[in-house]
């Protein structure tokens, strides 16, 4: 993933955002690992529904802590906006909710590191829409990124299926 999003930007340094991508990684294996474990066991709309609490929990708090805001008045009048409403149900109903939800029905039928196979392309996914669509360029590092993450989810698959 390195290789596909920053190799050539920025050479092979790391920054602060590096290593909270690298943090998220580890916690979605561990959430994909962990609705593996617990799909076959609950039904799949109250344990999606939980884990949107807490995901929304956990985001408050972690903006209360970390994002340095303007005034609480000019953040409430930002909030009072008809597109932030419409931005929130759309962010939080039809994507994030029901991606959630679906996930969680699917997990039953399959296993944990399918699914993680399955997410591990989205950079792939994402690298060739951006070439097709948008006019971005791959260049060497970054084809060779891809060619690792299709590796890797076909060394995954395989030696799951085996």
């Amino acid at each position: 993933l390195y290789l596909l999003a920053f190799a050539g930007t920025q050479g092979l340094s790391w920054n602060r955002g590096d290593a909270l991508v690298f943090l998220c990684a580890i916690a979605f294996g561990l959430h994909v690992a962990y609705t593996g474990v617990f799909a076959p066991r609950y039904p799949a709309l109250p344990l999606a529904s939980l884990q949107m609490a807490v995901v929304g929990l956990l985001s408050t708090a972690g903006s209360l802590l970390f994002e340095r805001t303007a005034s609480w008045n000019e953040t409430a009048g930002q909030l009072m906006q008809p597109e932030v409403w419409l931005a929130l149900l759309v962010s939080i109903g039809p994507t994030s909710a029901f991606a959630f939800w679906i996930q969680t029905v699917a997990q039953k039928f399959t296993s944990p590191s399918r699914v993680a196979v399955i997410f591990a392309m989205e950079p792939v996914f994402a690298a060739v829409t951006g070439v097709l669509f948008g006019g971005e360029r791959l260049g060497l590092a970054a084809g060779m990124g891809c060619l690792c993450i299709l590796g890797g989810m076909l060394l995954a698959e395989l030696k799951s299926a085996g």
